[in-house]
């Protein structure tokens, strides 16, 4: 497990995944939870609504240990997002967040401030003993998406497998076009 540690000694294992269909999201998604939920983690699911069913149904009976948040609430507002996942890793021990921010028709203002939570994430929750999992739509979503996703998680996982991203800038790394003094009508697309 690539992880990387704090002054605090707790670990935060951040990580995206690139997901092309339906069947490769759930497979991976569904996995992460359980693994979650077999190693006593609390586990949170902050996706659309729409793919909790889907979930639900992939984990069994481990679904009932999962807790689930519709992103497209919680999300509406991204700078929303990270008092919430705050929130839920402070209170829990170890923590396991499947968390989805970024989705097809996201408007460009709002990737941009998805992006900035992501890479916001390797600062503000440094010190917490997490691991978060972020799904990309591969095939959904605009190349640039998908670059700056490499550049803001320091973990690739794909068919269950873990990699260093070699696109990874570090903690404090906010993607051009993306920081939050930037007007959204110079954002690129």
């Amino acid at each position: 497990m690539n992880t990387y540690q704090t002054d605090t000694g707790a670990r935060l294992h951040h990580m995206a995944l690139f997901y092309r269909g339906a069947a490769e999201y759930l497979a991976a998604a569904a996995d992460f939870l359980r693994e979650g939920v077999e190693a006593g983690e609390r586990v949170l699911a902050a996706v659309p609504a729409d793919k909790h069913a889907a979930l639900r149904a992939r984990l069994g009976e481990h679904h009932d240990k999962v807790e689930f948040a519709d992103m497209l609430s919680l999300g509406r507002d991204p700078a929303s997002l990270m008092p919430a996942l705050r929130s839920f890793v402070g209170s829990a021990g170890r923590a396991r967040v499947l968390g989805e921010p970024i989705w097809p028709g996201r408007t460009q203002p709002e990737i941009c401030a998805a992006t900035r939570h992501e890479a916001l994430i390797n600062v503000a929750l440094g010190h917490a003993d997490v691991s978060i999992l972020c799904p990309y739509d591969a095939t959904g979503l605009p190349i640039k998406v998908i670059a700056d996703a490499c550049r803001t998680h320091p973990v690739l996982r794909s068919a269950g497998r873990e990699l260093a991203s070699l696109a990874y800038t570090g903690p404090s790394f906010l993607p051009a076009g993306c920081s939050p003094d930037r007007p959204a009508s110079q954002e690129p697309a």
